[in-house]
């Protein structure tokens, strides 16, 4: 099971109490026969059901997560990085050697890490200092991957630019 995928299991201990709390609270003024009640009731039902709703959706989490995680593609080539995100709104993204300033590794638990191809610091609307990556995530042999990217960083830096330059008529 990978690193994310538990993660998405950690939000069950909100979620679980969370949908708990709104059924009771839901499902309390149908099942007495108090007067003061009957007149809430769909008050209750408009009020209280996304909070069911919300509930329902995030136990669905790791689910999300894992089709995600089986959606994306990472493939290192001689030429480039690419981090492939196939579904309903694919995404190609590519990176090139020259493009890689640093190739930094995070190793977890049996060797699944992250391999970050670029980062990027930033303020938010807060002011509060964030940071952007990118790259290969939660991978299996992340240390092997790490060193084929490095692998084919210095050979382009060695050779210069026209290493990468595209196939096709110039």
């Amino acid at each position: 099971m990978s690193r994310t995928l538990r993660e998405g299991f950690k939000s069950w201990f909100f979620f679980v109490p969370w949908l708990l709390i709104s059924l009771a609270v839901l499902l309390i003024p149908l099942r007495t026969d108090d007067p003061i009640f009957e007149q809430f009731v769909m008050l209750d039902l408009v009020i209280l059901f996304p909070f069911v709703i919300f509930g329902l959706m995030g136990l669905t989490t790791p689910y999300w997560l894992r089709r995600n995680a089986r959606s994306t593609v990472y493939a290192v080539t001689n030429r480039r990085a690419l981090v492939i995100k196939y579904g309903f709104l694919g995404e190609v993204k590519s990176y090139w050697p020259l493009d890689i300033p640093t190739v930094a590794l995070t190793l977890y638990c049996e060797g699944i890490g992250d391999v970050v191809l670029w980062s990027e610091e930033y303020c938010d609307q807060d002011g509060e200092r964030n940071t952007r990556t990118e790259g290969f995530f939660d991978i299996e042999g992340a240390q092997h991957v790490a060193r084929l990217v490095e692998k084919l960083v210095e050979a382009v830096r060695g050779f210069g630019s026209k290493a990468v330059a595209p196939l096709g008529p110039q």
